[in-house]
Formats: structure tokens, sequence, C-alpha cells
């Protein structure tokens, strides 16, 4: 799994692209909660980020 960190100094113009509408939170959410192992998700999304909570079964996850 690939992951991107955008430290907070990051231009707004360049963090405001991590921005998801309500929409396209549902899709995620779906996606996210399909995965095998995964028990639980919480989407936070503001005007210039985006964090994934998980609660996962490490038993489970991927595998």
């Amino acid at each position: 799994m690939d992951a991107v960190m955008l430290k907070p100094l990051s231009p707004c113009s360049i963090r405001e692209k991590c921005a998801v509408d309500q929409n396209q939170l549902q899709i995620m959410f779906e996606s996210i909660i399909h995965i095998n192992g995964v028990d639980q998700v919480v989407i936070l999304s503001t005007c210039n980020r985006t964090e994934f909570y998980l609660d996962i079964d490490s038993q489970l996850f991927l595998h």
C-alpha cells in the first residue's frame, strides 16, 4: 500500500488538491470498508487535508 504525506508547510494549492467532496467520501468509504480485515473506517476531510483512520484485524487484513 502506498502512502502520501503532505507536510503542513506544503503550499495550500497542493493541499487543496487533496480535498474530497461528499460523493467521493462515500465511494472511498465503501471501497475501504470492504477490504478484508477492515472493521471500521473514519475519514476526516477538511478543505486542505484528508485523513483515514482504520480499525483492522491484523490476522485478516490483506490476507
